[in-house]
Parts: structure tokens; C-alpha cells; sequence
């Protein structure tokens, strides 16, 4: 079996850990900014009518270290992604049928240790910038939660396997372990037969027997 371990140990030096990219054109605000409702009350702002800015100066780090034990071969590709949330602004998703959405916007952290088998990196709670994106007050941003996903290669499919944390289970900082089937590497099997499609394993808190 394969056992995920997600644990997160607080900086007490955040100095010299503030090491976040600078914003990429997609990241970087804009002038036209969206504002207010229309006649309806839904809001006039769309999922992509603004971009949304990185804190310049983020103080609330933590350390994330994900390890994969007993892996029955090598990975190849891996990520650390880290999703907020502003759950006070909106936007409309589908204006006839009146559906509006929480804007959400994902931050990919490359590892500091070069491991197949491990992802380390930074995570700021306070990485995204709180304006005023929509013209209905300043968004503040949370943290969603945070996932690791490892597979054996890029081979689109084969099994993603996702370690995945909400912000309830992540906090406070506290060790997480999680076990997958090995028969799912490297690509998933139903009855002996491989699936041609890419399967996501997100694992299990207990362990479970081998089929």
C-alpha cells in the first residue's frame, strides 16, 4: 500500500521565507474592473471578468511536507496546489438561470527538496490580495484547502494519486496518513482490465486489503 503523509510544522523565522514568485500577467490586477449588480441583483461581474493580485508582503507561512511511503515504482510528476476562496464576493455564473459562484483561484508551489517520493514547500495563508475585485466591497480571501498529486509518469491516463487536506483538517498543524491501493499504479484496473482514462485516488484514513 501506499501511505500518503501530509504534515504541516509553523515557521517560527518567516523572514527569510517569503520566497512567493512574483505575479504572472494572469495574477496582475486590472483596470476595468467590474462593479455592482444588475436590475435582477445578480452581480454584473462573470468567473473571468477580473484577475486577481498576489499579496505582496504574505506573514501567515507554514511548511507542507508530503511523503510517499512503500510506492511500488518511481514518480515522475507531482504538484503541491493551494486553493483559496473569497466567500463574501460573488460573481454570476448563468444569468437566466440565476446561479452565482464564490471566486476560487489556485497557487501551484514548487518543492524546495528534489525527491521523487517528496514535496516540501511554503504555503501562505495570507497569499492573495483582499480588494475590491467586483465592486461590492473588499474580497477576503481564505485558504480552501491544499492537495498533492503524484503520478508515475505524464501519461494522461494513468492514476492521479491526490492527497487532499481542507483548511478543518489541515489546522492546526497536525499529521495526516493516507493509504492507497498499489494495484492502482500505475494506472487503475476494473476486473483485471485497465482503464483508459484517468482516475483520480484520493485514498483512504484506514488501511484496505489488496484486491
Amino acid at each position: 500500500m501506499i501511505k500518503h503523509i501530509l504534515c504541516l510544522g509553523l515557521l517560527s523565522a518567516l523572514v527569510a521565507c517569503q520566497n512567493q514568485e512574483e505575479p504572472t500577467s494572469k495574477e496582475k490586477a486590472v483596470n476595468n474592473q467590474v462593479t455592482g449588480y444588475d436590475r435582477s441583483g445578480l452581480p454584473n461581474a462573470t468567473k473571468d471578468s477580473v484577475e486577481f493580485r498576489l499579496n505582496p508582503n504574505p506573514k501567515q507561512a507554514y511548511r507542507v511536507k508530503v511523503k510517499v511511503d512503500n510506492a511500488p515504482g518511481p514518480w515522475k510528476h507531482k504538484d503541491l496546489n493551494v486553493k483559496y476562496m473569497a466567500r463574501n464576493c460573488t460573481y454570476t455564473v448563468n444569468r437566466f438561470a440565476g446561479a452565482t459562484g464564490n471566486p476560487e483561484h489556485i497557487i501551484v508551489i514548487k518543492s524546495e527538496v528534489k525527491r521523487e517520493d517528496y514535496l516540501e514547500g511554503i504555503v501562505y495563508l495570507d497569499a492573495m490580495q483582499d480588494e475590491d475585485y467586483y465592486g461590492q466591497g473588499t474580497c477576503h480571501w481564505e485558504l480552501l484547502g491544499i492537495s498533492a498529486m503524484f503520478k508515475a509518469t505524464d501519461d494522461p491516463e494513468e492514476t492521479i494519486f491526490i492527497s487532499l487536506g481542507f483548511k478543518n483538517e489541515l489546522f492546526p498543524p497536525q499529521t495526516n496518513t493516507k493509504y492507497y491501493l498499489k494495484e492502482d499504479y500505475p494506472q487503475a484496473r476494473v476486473n483485471g482490465k485497465l482503464l483508459n482514462a484517468t482516475i483520480p485516488a484520493f485514498g483512504t484514513k484506514k488501511r484496505r486489503k489488496e484486491s
